[in-house]
């Protein structure tokens, strides 16, 4: 199962709520770890580090931070970013599907926002 590395703003309600679904998921917060209130330079290297893929509400810096790292040649981990927009229901479901469904080879140098795409609609 992948583990993810939740920032230090991330919504707790998402957080706990994913753990009542599957007791099992791996969840870190920032603030749980030496690097609390760290720069997102250090939390990216940290989850990079650590084997995990960060989870934030942070649409607004850490997607061109991710960029510019990658245009540097380092290599960043998965990124998943919630807006405020998406429902505690949909992110819960979506990183339910996301830790189950895939493995972290398939996150390095990965940014995907939520919610993800449903199903065609014909």
């Amino acid at each position: 199962m992948l583990a993810f590395l939740a920032d230090e703003n991330f919504n707790r309600s998402i957080i706990k709520g994913l753990q009542r679904l599957e007791p099992d998921v791996d969840i870190l917060r920032v603030q749980d770890t030496e690097i609390a209130e760290a720069n997102d330079t250090i939390v990216l290297d940290f989850a990079l580090q650590q084997n995990r893929v960060l989870i934030t509400h942070d649409i607004k810096t850490i997607p061109p931070l991710v960029k510019q790292l990658q245009n540097g040649g380092l290599v960043t981990p998965g990124v998943i970013l919630i807006g405020q927009h998406v429902s505690i229901k949909t992110a819960i479901a979506d990183l339910h599907m996301i830790a189950y469904c895939t493995n972290l080879p398939d996150w390095s140098n990965k940014t995907q926002f939520l919610p993800l795409p449903g199903p065609p609609w014909f």
